[in-house]
């Protein structure tokens, strides 16, 4: 029984908000329409928007949507403003019905054009806070407001450290210039050209000369040449020795006349001389004596 009379009493004062709610809204709209006669609609419907509609959604925003004291301050503020300007409207109204206020004079409706800019941008500017007062935005600005600081103090950090970093950076970039200098000079000049060592060496790449100006046999100088190659591949390079490519020059040794004869020697295409005796006289004494 009780919960038939609760719904019961639902029902009437559903029935009656909005039956007040109509009368609220139709008194705006004739106060709107005896203040701009000339006017096509636009103004009054903008004054049923302003004042009736925002009322009733304030209060459900209040009601509803508002999270946090100020949501929830604000909305109640909005709904209490527009009620008393609906209050107002609407006995202005009745006056104006019941012959007691006289036709609006041009100062009453710039008057009323003025009340409804204030509320139009009212709502706007209440709509915005009440989005900037809810909590999630909150949270989110805080946040931003952390790493915006953050971001400034690397920053700073970053032009403290400038210098330094661009001294440790420009000494790598420069090592790298120099070793890509280095191999374009190797590739267009066939020269080795080492920077690590304390004095710059530039030596030729071995090189065999071909055709001589003049040499004593082909197959000699071929069998020197493979000779001189096999034992400087053996000799392993010391740690204070680095790799450094032989230049060999077969014509240079075999032009001198002991170096070919020692390599004829060693290759087995001759017969060591014997060094030359010295003479005897007849009687066995020295031809010096």
């Amino acid at each position: 029984m009780k919960r038939s009379y609760a719904g019961i009493a639902l029902i009437i004062f559903a029935f009656v908000g909005i039956v007040l709610a109509i009368i609220s809204g139709r008194s705006t709209w004739n106060f709107a329409d005896n203040m701009f006669p000339q006017d096509t609609g636009l103004l009054q419907f903008g004054y049923l928007a302003a004042f009736d509609i925002g009322m009733l959604a304030w209060l459900l925003a209040f009601l509803y949507f508002a999270e946090g004291g100020l949501q929830r301050g604000l909305a109640a503020l909005m709904t209490v403003a527009a009620f008393i300007a609906n209050a107002n409207i609407f006995l202005l109204n009745q006056q104006m019905f019941a012959g007691i206020a006289a036709s609006p004079s041009a100062e009453e409706i710039l008057w009323a054009q003025q009340l409804l800019t204030l509320a139009v941008f009212g709502h706007s500017g209440a709509a915005i806070l009440f989005s900037i007062f809810s909590p999630k935005t909150r949270r989110q600005m805080e946040e931003q407001g952390v790493l915006d600081e953050i971001e400034e103090k690397a920053l700073e950090n970053l032009k403290e450290n400038t210098p330094r970093i661009a001294q440790q950076l420009g000494a790598i970039r420069g090592k790298a210039m120099l070793e890509q200098a280095e191999a374009r000079a190797n590739l267009s000049t066939g020269l080795i050209i080492d920077s690590t060592s304390s004095v710059t060496r530039e030596t030729f790449t071995p090189i065999v000369a071909t055709q001589p100006a003049h040499h004593p046999s082909k197959g000699l100088r071929s069998l020197v040449r493979d000779k001189l190659t096999d034992l400087l591949d053996l000799k392993q390079p010391s740690a204070a020795e680095p790799d450094v490519p032989h230049v060999i020059d077969v014509d240079e040794i075999l032009r001198n006349p002991d170096m070919a004869e020692q390599m004829r020697v060693a290759l087995g295409m001759a017969q060591p001389t014997a060094p030359p005796q010295p003479e005897v006289a007849s009687n066995g004494a020295s031809p010096n004596a």
